[in-house]
């Protein structure tokens, strides 16, 4: 028993723990391309003798092996392959005393083979394993790469496509890879992004910006093409870029090994700067006169303006903005001055921005310019201004022109005796150069003075009429402007009145109007222009009522036809007077008996003194000829008229005398 226990000890640890020489290749099979070199390593542990082993490679084929080199017999090699191993075609490279590696340096499609790698024995006993197989496949090479050419040049912010077109027999079971690399300037090549073998897409740090932004991405539209997208491009994108395509083979355990590459420029792309191909340049009026309108263009050139942001920005006095229009083409005043104020800019096409300023003024004049930024947008979606120019400048001339007219006067109604109306009227004529002016009115009048030794009055303003009409009575006449005794109105654009309806003494003075222009002010409301004040206009009439003296004599005794003589006066108890002038003579007859009274025509007597007629049952009514005279009746029973009435028949003189109770 204890016997059966020795050997079985002995024969575990012989085998157990020391399992004798190993002879190791790789795993198969092996996927090679036609026309690539290969190296099959292969290598030995747990050996005896010297350290330095020998190796014989071999295809297997039946039914013998075909013997291909070997580190130890140069005459080992066969027949067929021998013109190969004399070119170096086909070798065998020592890497350690225990390790080698046959190496073809273009293998073929008929290399297909299973290879043989085996290690003569120098061990004290044969024990493990002297030779290792591994199959070797070789495919043949159909991976094709073909660039397509990009546009040679694109302007700052735009887009291009890179494409690479490969086509490989994909029924072999390998895989593609895509790396996109970019040379810039006279840099070494640099990897920007690899798709593939696994489908995974590898960026490397120099890119990682750009793809996380958008800035670069795959375009993989259709099998076989592959494709880089370069948007938002910037100067420092300008370069040659390649396009590196691998076929790939997964071994044994997993891994991923490279069976061949191929290499092609697609091509150099330039990118444009927007400061290269930006330009800016001002043209428009530059001679006007007060009141005229300022138009001036600022003209952008660019290579692609879908593709840029454009903020134009108007300025004069060398850094005073006047407009300014941002690239989402909202419009704000960039200085808050009046002109700004004033300004309008607007887009009129693609690359054309007109400021228009109304109505300038001779503060207008001076040197204007444009100035334009341009903005590039990011990939992610923001923007950076890619450049800024500034026009040549505009020199504007403003003339001032001054609103010419004159003024006319005239008295339509004057007063004769107090309460009369009074009617002034102020019409404007030759008009020159009033453009979107208007004129305002203001009357003055300067009282009389009420005593030769006072001091001369001041001028007082009876109102005023702005450009809307608006009255602003004077505090002297505010009154009777309110209560409509006084009206100031404006009949037609060109002509003002001012009318008294009951003109009194305090009226009478000088009287002037004031007219004025007025131009709308460009902060809104107006502003004051010239002003002309008409010559003065004298109103006076008489102040007292009028008065007549009439003397009554005889000249002869008649009797005139239809008329009648009566002894009797009107009042004597008797018959009294009838529609006729009754006078009687103080002096006394021939008989000594006062005069017999006189009876005159009924409508009475004219003279160039005026004339008399009824003025009722019982009395006479006198009327002037003209309103400076007065009657004047003697009383009854006095010098020169017995007891009566008299009319003296005048211009207005009935009015006169029913206000003053003459009868």
């Amino acid at each position: 028993m204890n016997n059966l226990l020795k050997i079985l000890w002995t024969v575990w640890f012989a085998f157990g723990v020391s399992q004798g020489r190993m002879v190791t290749v790789p795993a198969g099979p092996l996927i090679r391309v036609e026309g690539q070199s290969v190296a099959i390593p292969c290598s030995v542990t747990d050996y005896e003798g010297p350290n330095e082993q020998d190796f014989d490679w071999l295809i297997v084929r039946d039914p013998d092996p075909v013997q291909i080199i070997s580190t130890f017999d140069t005459s080992f090699t066969d027949v067929s392959l021998k013109e190969r191993v004399a070119n170096e075609d086909i070798r065998i490279q020592r890497l350690a005393d225990s390790k080698v590696e046959l190496r073809i340096k273009e293998v073929k499609v008929t290399d297909s083979a299973t290879y043989r790698c085996k290690t003569p024995s120098t061990d004290t006993q044969v024990v493990g394993n002297y030779e290792a197989d591994v199959e070797v496949r070789v495919i043949p090479n159909s991976l094709v790469v073909e660039p397509r050419t990009p546009a040679a040049v694109i302007p700052e912010g735009g887009s291009v496509g890179l494409f690479c077109n490969a086509s490989w027999d994909h029924t072999l079971g390998t895989q593609l890879s895509v790396t996109w690399s970019a040379r810039k300037g006279v840099a070494t090549l640099e990897d920007l992004l690899t798709f593939g073998p696994d489908g995974a897409v590898v960026v490397t740090d120099i890119a990682a910006q750009r793809y996380a932004s958008g800035g670069l991405r795959l375009d993989l539209h259709r099998k076989g093409t592959y494709g880089l997208a370069l948007t938002g491009a910037m100067p420092a994108d300008q370069g040659v870029y390649v396009c590196t395509v691998r076929e790939w083979t997964k071994e044994a355990g997993g891994a991923w090994y490279k069976l061949q590459q191929k290499r092609t420029d697609i091509g150099h792309v330039s990118v444009t700067s927007t400061a290269q191909s930006l330009n800016v340049s001002a043209q428009g009026s530059t001679t006007l006169n007060t009141g005229d309108t300022l138009t001036l263009s600022c003209t952008v050139g660019a290579d692609d303006y879908s593709l840029l942001g454009l903020e134009v920005a108007w300025l004069t006095d060398g850094s005073r903005v006047l407009a300014r229009l941002d690239r989402n083409g909202v419009v704000s005043n960039g200085s808050g001055m009046e002109t700004a104020a004033a300004a309008g800019l607007r887009r009129v096409g693609d690359g054309e921005f007109r400021l228009v300023v109304p109505a300038v003024e001779t503060s207008d004049a001076g040197q204007y310019f444009c100035r334009v930024r341009a903005w590039a947008r990011l990939s992610g979606g923001g923007w950076y201004q890619a450049a800024e120019k500034t026009s040549n400048q505009v020199q504007v001339l403003v003339t001032h022109l001054e609103t010419d007219f004159s003024v006319l006067f005239s008295a339509l109604i004057t007063p004769r005796l107090p309460g009369d109306p009074t009617e002034l009227e102020c019409r404007v004529t030759n008009v020159t150069h009033l453009r979107d002016a208007r004129f305002g009115v203001s009357w003055h009048h300067t009282p009389v003075p009420t005593h030769p030794a006072t001091t001369a009055p001041r001028s007082i303003m009876i109102g005023s009429l702005d450009v809307n009409g608006a009255l602003t009575p004077g505090p002297r006449h505010r009154r009777r402007l309110d209560a409509g005794l006084v009206a100031m109105t404006r009949e037609e654009p060109l002509t003002f009145k001012l009318r008294l309806l009951h003109t009194g003494e305090s009226d009478m003075g000088e009287y002037t109007c004031s007219v004025s222009t007025w131009s709308p002010a460009r902060s809104g409301g107006w502003e004051a222009g010239v002003d002309y004040q008409t010559p003065i206009f004298k109103l006076a009439f008489a102040t007292k009522s009028p008065t007549l003296s009439v003397v009554a004599r005889r000249v002869r005794e008649a009797t005139t036809g239809g008329g009648h003589v009566r002894d009797e006066l009107p009042g004597d108890g008797r018959e009294p007077a009838q529609p006729s002038l009754l006078g009687s003579d103080p002096h006394p007859g021939p008989s000594g008996r006062p005069a017999p009274p006189h009876r005159f025509p009924e409508p009475g007597i004219r003279g160039a003194a005026g004339g008399l007629e009824r003025a009722g049952p019982a009395g006479l009514r006198g009327v002037a000829p003209d309103r400076s005279q007065r009657v004047q009746l003697p009383a009854a029973g006095g010098p020169g008229v017995g007891p009566g009435l008299l009319l003296v028949r005048g211009e207005r003189l009935d009015q006169a005398a029913g206000r003053d109770g003459l009868d």
